[in-house]
């Protein structure tokens, strides 16, 4: 899990490329690339990690299909190995939280934690396996959610730098009070 590359194709590959900073060309002029390549995340593993997050939080799991789209993004497996155990943190949360399957509360946590595809002989355990697929796949819908609420907050609402700044400004500020009003509840 997490340990091979990954590959998006379609509209939310390029949704994901929307969002990210792409590397400067030999032949680019700096001011045409500063000003046409202002976006809000560095890097795709920031945007994936926090597109995850978005997702699990509204509970939004992506549903566009383009079939016209043949865009391409990913991130390489290195890229993935050195942040292995931030993203099974986010699968085991996302599994503890998901609604979007009528499972237990046993289930939800044996498909949190229970991680192992082979055995102690390096045999596979086929059921594991199979689980950790549809996982994964849920996993994936819940990234492409969150893509499209990024998307939908800082491409499509911003034209401008200040677009971009006044919707960051906008967006954490609600997302704050929105944390804060949930500590209110429990206290």
């Amino acid at each position: 899990m997490f340990d091979k590359d990954y590959k998006v194709t379609g509209i939310y590959a390029t949704y994901w490329k929307d969002l990210c900073k792409r590397q400067i060309r030999k032949d680019e002029n700096p001011e045409d690339y500063k000003k046409d390549n202002f976006k809000i995340f560095n890097t795709y593993m920031d945007c994936y990690k926090t597109a995850i997050a978005l997702g699990i939080r509204y509970g939004r799991l992506g549903t566009l299909n383009d079939p016209d789209n043949k865009d391409e993004a990913g991130m390489l497996t290195g890229i993935m190995n050195k942040n292995h155990d931030k993203l099974v943190y986010l699968y085991q949360v996302a599994m503890l939280l998901e609604k979007e399957r009528t499972l237990s509360e046993e289930e939800r946590i044996e498909n949190a934690f229970q991680l192992e595809e082979f055995d102690d002989e390096g045999n596979e355990i086929p059921e594991n396996v199979a689980r950790i697929k549809e996982n994964l796949q849920l996993f994936e819908k819940y990234f492409f959610g969150g893509l499209e609420i990024l998307h939908e907050e800082f491409v499509e609402r911003c034209t401008t730098e200040d677009d971009y700044l006044e919707r960051i400004h906008s967006f954490t500020k609600d997302y704050l009070e929105e944390i804060q009003s949930l500590e209110e509840v429990d206290e």
